[in-house]
């Protein structure tokens, strides 16, 4: 994996897609390119589709139904997890690449973070994929996962795939929570407080242990630092003590031994 191949994606609507769910682009891109999900109502209700938010955040309406099912499929094809090994759980690690978000990081600063969380998550998945102690999961949206992350599947730098609501960070199999939540996980992605903190809270309930990687965490193109460190990283019952934390160099070094 190429750091620079997530820094040269450029818009939702000209993403070059995952081959296997080209049939479905013009979708693909327009849910990639929904901000709200009022927004992606309104595109379902323009389709001649009542506006349920339960059917739209479970992928039941319209074309999302069908290609659910081929995503499922796709991952149920690709994915190798290993039970032995340990476990490093990315929720939407590309989603501010392919969702224009790059587009708002207008500063050399924003920029400059966009791009060392472009290197460090690069560095991190090429890591995990050849060594045997442990293992990337990515839980992501499913226009996200047709869009690249099938592809990272693909190429054997992602053990498995897990899929979250529509603009949420909530697992829609809970069994796939609770096999990852019987051992100890390094958690990251974004965003923070929003839907990385939706998969932490739901890491909270079972009473997983859990090790957040800090500097993969990510805050979000409309705050000042985007990435690098949160000062608070937070979910419904409060903020993840600094103890619960370390670095994506401690977390290497930690599994390079």
């Amino acid at each position: 994996m190429d750091a620079q191949e997530l820094l040269t994606i450029s818009t939702p609507q000209r993403i070059a897609l995952n081959p296997h769910f080209s049939r479905w682009t013009s979708h693909i891109r327009s849910g990639l390119a929904d901000k709200t999900m009022a927004q992606a109502l309104e595109r379902f209700a323009a389709q001649g589709f009542a506006a349920d938010l339960h059917e739209l955040v479970n992928y039941e309406l319209g074309a999302d139904v069908e290609i659910y099912a081929a995503a499922q499929r796709h991952v149920a094809r690709h994915a190798k997890a290993k039970a032995s090994a340990t476990n490093l759980v990315l929720v939407h690690p590309f989603y501010i690449f392919l969702s224009g978000g790059k587009a708002l990081c207008q500063t050399k600063h924003k920029r400059s973070q966009l791009s060392t969380y472009a290197h460090t998550l690069t560095r991190v998945l090429n890591f995990a994929a050849a060594s045997r102690k442990v293992q990337a999961i990515v839980f992501d949206t499913l226009h996200c996962y047709t869009a690249l992350t099938s592809t990272y599947l693909e190429r054997g730098l992602l053990a498995d795939v897990g899929f979250t609501g529509y603009d949420d960070g909530i697992a829609q199999n809970e069994e796939d929570l609770q096999w990852l939540a019987q051992k100890h996980l390094f958690v990251a992605g974004g965003y923070n407080d929003l839907c990385l903190g939706d998969f932490l809270t739901s890491l909270e309930v079972l009473g997983a242990s859990y090790t957040v990687v800090s500097d993969l965490v990510l805050q979000g193109p409309r705050y000042k630092y985007i990435a690098t460190n949160p000062r608070n990283i937070r979910h419904d019952f409060g903020t993840v003590p600094k103890a619960m934390q370390c670095t994506s160099a401690e977390f290497l070094e930690q599994f390079s031994r």
